[in-house]
């Protein structure tokens, strides 16, 4: 039978034991939420961390994206490409520095296999002199790495091979040159390894074609001059785009999306690190036509992330308090006054557990704050504070839905107060101006009639938005200059005509083409040219309206989209705007730059109704203005097409001549005579192209096409070739050896390795270099006065001899003009053609044959047709001549006979009204 005293103890002790276990589950309660907080942080962490690293690994691609473009460009400008100018050009680079895991960068040449023999001698002959192809054989087509830098031990073995037998790269180099886009290859051990630790690496490939990038498939086919490319190790590049990550999160990359060794790229130490992943997460990236699966693990062991201590404090804290509270109850059996000792040590004790409990609170990871039913905020921690950059009694009494954040807010904070648990983003504006963004999750903890308290939990993230803004950035726009993009243009111009069919309004396409910018880039560097580039296209910009489009398309190429135009006139208007803000002079780098534009123009509907109709129809026009001496804006006209078609129909014409399929080019000749005497002084050689069934074509039906289109470079270099080749056979034959000139474009101008092709010009014929005059427009030199100095000082060190044609037509001052190395001025035949009847053309024509006397120089005098010309020419003591008066040009079989029956001296032949040399 239990005693009344012990059944009163009991009594005592069932509350104490209650409030034991409530207090014990609640500290579980708060335990397990705990957990889960940090957990939810960590997973948080880990996702922003994967972005972030994905986001990396795609700007690292781009950029080596960028610089095989770069390489592309170097192609364009210059046509050929020679070693030297090759390790120039990827010196400039500096790999090593700027693109880690890029070993190299290469040229691979797409030869026939009839061609094999004559490319392998050339390179030889270009400074490879044990140049071999490998693998050895017999093959339909190659495509052999003839240029490598930078040039190692270990990169020179990627020299002549053909990495066309292979039949997995020969796939990426087959869509690439289909899709004139660049390609990567599956993970593969590249050439250069070979002997040595090889690494998993892929190769990226950029196709290189003749001019502008065909439109047509079968175009890009036929046009292929080869591919630039680089092989990235991924082992070297992962440790930098990984960074500080590199410890604190493990990384594996596959090539595919199959998991295995076979397609396994990179993997860090920590991915192996020993335990169960605590975290995991797959990403896909697809880039030149390949799909990487990137697998991202926080192990367990490791731990990623901090406050992973916290929810221990909250359990062992829980225990102890909970522990205190039922030992106070059980004090409470004992006597009124212990149980007054007891009170005061409960309140001691309380006091104590709310200390630590506000230690919890402040020490969390997230922002924690409460706030009222009108948004006040009644309290927070010091990470809330951190995140608004705030004090704690600066906090207290903020309104998110009025003073902090935006209004979008406040149907959030509604909805928390029916009870429901709410998450949204939302961007703050912190009191020092620095924009973040926020991810708020609410709910509400207590509610007494008015009187309500929500809690709520803040994250910040700002580093998984920026990056998730930066990607959607370059999807759309231009990465260099902010511009859009070909993409997005298209959407705003086909937005533009649904809205101009609609209001029944015009607007305008503007195809505008910087003019010689491949001047800058080749003399000045590409770096300078990128930053005219950014300055052209501030200036586009502020020109137009706000509502109009300013896009560029790559390289120096811009498009224009002038909504709700009411005529033409309005266009024009705004052209003309356009080409002052163009022409105004650009400051950059101590350099002042001027620089010139042309502008083709296309109306909707008049000249189209669709986007891909009026883009281009707007560029034909633009190169209407190209052939229309440049520096002015031209509006379509239906016949431009044809025109266009034409110019295309005599491109594909010209490589086919250049390849020896069809036609030929022939050389004819006209003598140049001197002024007294009218002895045999020299030859010019004019090109001449026979094409099937048209005969002879004139130079001007062909010659601006090919300098259009990046031909004139190896239609010159063959002139060369044959001229020299032609005098040599004349002075064999025992014929008087007289210099023969020879017309240099500026874009062989441009080329570093002139030099080098006329000494094998020279060496090749046998000719003396003495009997080599090389003509020179003045506009040509006028672009980089200096690198032309330099460059005809090094054709003078040959022997050959340097004239400037065109003279007067240009842009040379007399001070740079007497720094040449030049031995002739030729005046234009635009002077010569009415020196007898108009006195401006007269004065121009005895100034530059005074200011030729007085720098030394020869004088001649081309297109000289009437005895009153050649008079006043003696009159002003003008040296030579050379023009129909005396001969046209001829073949080589009449010049032969002008060779042996009018010696070079000695002979003065009658010219009478109708002359004939």
């Amino acid at each position: 039978m239990v005693r009344p005293a012990r059944r009163a103890t009991l009594w005592w002790i069932m509350p104490a034991v209650g409030v034991l276990l409530a207090g014990l589950l609640l500290t579980l309660a708060l335990w397990d939420y705990s957990v889960r907080q940090y957990r939810l942080q960590l997973q948080r962490d880990f996702e922003a961390h994967s972005v972030a690293i994905k986001s990396e690994v795609a700007q690292r691609l781009g950029i080596y994206s960028h610089a095989l473009r770069s390489a592309v460009a170097l192609f364009d400008a210059t046509g050929e490409v020679s070693h030297e100018s090759w390790q120039r050009f990827i010196a400039g680079m500096r790999l090593e520095e700027n693109y880690p895991g890029l070993v190299a960068m290469a040229y691979a040449r797409n030869v026939r296999s009839d061609e094999i023999g004559t490319v392998l001698e050339q390179v030889r002959r270009d400074g490879i002199p044990d140049f071999t192809l490998r693998p050895p054989g017999e093959r339909p087509n190659y495509v052999i790495v003839t240029h490598v830098e930078p040039m190692t031990s270990q990169n020179r073995l990627a020299l002549g091979y053909d990495g066309y037998h292979d039949a997995q790269r020969r796939q990426v180099m087959d869509t690439a040159r289909d899709t004139a886009s660049q390609r990567i290859t599956a993970k593969l051990g590249v050439t250069i390894d070979t002997g040595a630790n090889p690494q998993p690496a892929v190769i990226m490939y950029l196709p290189v074609y003749r001019g502008r990038t065909p439109e047509a498939l079968a175009e890009r086919r036929d046009q292929l001059l080869g591919f630039v490319l680089c092989p990235i190790r991924i082992p070297e590049l992962m440790p930098h785009v990984l960074g500080n990550s590199v410890n604190r999160i493990g990384f594996s990359l596959y090539d595919g999306t199959t998991e295995n060794e076979a397609t396994l790229l990179y993997r860090n130490a920590h991915f192996a690190a020993g335990g169960a992943p605590l975290l995991t997460q797959r990403q896909s990236l697809q880039f030149g036509g390949r799909e990487w699966t990137m697998v991202f693990n926080s192990a367990a062991a490791a731990g990623y992330g901090q406050g992973a201590y916290r929810p221990g404090i909250v359990l062992g804290s829980g225990i102890v308090l909970s522990l205190l509270v039922a030992m106070i109850l059980l004090s409470m059996a004992s006597t009124r006054h212990r149980a007054i000792g007891l009170a005061e040590q409960m309140t001691r004790s309380l006091r104590s557990a709310k200390v630590k409990w506000q230690s919890l609170f402040t020490q969390a990871p997230l922002g924690i704050a409460l706030m009222s039913r009108d948004g006040q905020v009644t309290d927070c921690n010091h990470a809330y504070c951190t995140m608004i950059g705030a004090t704690r009694s600066q906090a207290m009494g903020l309104s998110p839905a009025s003073e902090t954040f935006r209004d979008s807010v406040k149907p959030y904070i509604h909805k928390a107060l029916s009870g429901q648990k709410v998450t949204f983003d939302s961007p703050y504006l912190s009191p020092d101006g620095k924009t973040s963004h926020f991810r708020y999750r609410l709910q509400m903890i207590e509610q007494d009639g008015d009187f309500s308290t929500l809690l709520a939990f803040v994250e910040d993230i700002s580093e998984q938005h920026h990056a998730a803004e930066r990607i959607a950035f370059l999807a759309q726009y231009d990465n260099l200059t902010g511009l859009a993009n070909r993409v997005l243009l298209k959407d705003r111009l086909n937005q533009a005509i649904l809205a101009s069919k609609r209001r029944k309004k015009h607007l305008a396409v503007l195809f505008l083409d910087l003019d010689h910018f491949k001047n800058i880039n080749d003399s000045l560097g590409h770096t300078l040219g990128d930053g005219v580039l950014i300055q052209i296209a501030q200036r586009l910009v502020a020109t137009v309206r706000g509502s109009d489009t300013v896009a560029r398309l790559g390289g120096d190429e811009f498009v224009i989209v002038l909504r709700d135009v009411d005529a033409s006139e309005a266009v024009v208007r705004v052209s003309e705007k356009l080409m002052e803000c163009i022409t105004a002079p650009v400051h950059l780098e101590g350099h002042t730059l001027a620089v010139t534009g042309s502008i083709g123009i296309a109306l909707f509907p008049e000249n189209g109704n669709d986007v891909d109709t009026l883009i281009k129809n707007a560029d034909a026009a633009m190169y209407h203005a190209k052939g229309n001496s440049r520096n002015n804006f031209q509006f379509f006209t239906p016949d431009m097409n044809a025109r266009v078609v034409e110019a295309h129909e005599i491109e594909v014409a010209l490589h086919r001549t250049l390849r020896g399929e069809e036609g030929r080019f022939l050389l004819h000749y006209q003598p140049q005579v001197s002024i007294p005497g009218n002895a045999l002084v020299g030859m010019e050689a004019l090109i001449r192209w026979e094409r099937p069934k048209l005969g002879l074509v004139p130079p001007n039906s062909f010659i601006s096409v090919a300098e259009n289109r990046g031909l004139i470079s190896s239609i010159g270099e063959w002139v060369l070739n044959e001229a020299c080749r032609q005098n040599r056979i004349w002075q064999d034959m025992g014929l008087p050896a007289v210099p023969m000139a020879v017309n240099i474009s500026a874009s062989q101008l441009r080329n570093d390795s002139l030099v080098g092709i006329v000494r094998r010009a020279l060496a090749d014929s046998g000719l003396d270099a003495r009997y080599l005059e090389l003509e020179i427009t003045e506009s040509a030199l006028a672009h980089n006065i200096e690198f032309a100095i330099g460059l005809m000082d090094e054709l003078k060190s040959l022997g050959v001899k340097i004239s400037i044609d065109d003279f007067g037509t240009g842009y040379s001052s007399l001070s740079y003009l007497k720094r040449f190395p030049i031995d002739k001025l030729k005046i234009d035949r635009s002077f010569i053609r009415d020196i007898s009847t108009d006195k401006d053309d007269a004065a121009i024509t005895q100034a530059i044959i005074a200011m030729g006397k007085s720098l030394n120089m020869k004088v001649i005098a081309e297109g000289v047709e009437t005895i009153e010309q050649l008079r006043f020419l003696e009159l002003h003591q003008c040296d030579e001549a050379q023009g129909y008066l005396f001969s046209k040009a001829l073949g080589p079989g009449a010049i032969e006979q002008i060779l042996e029956n009018y010696p070079v001296a000695g002979k003065k032949p009658r010219i009478s009204e109708d002359a004939a040399f």
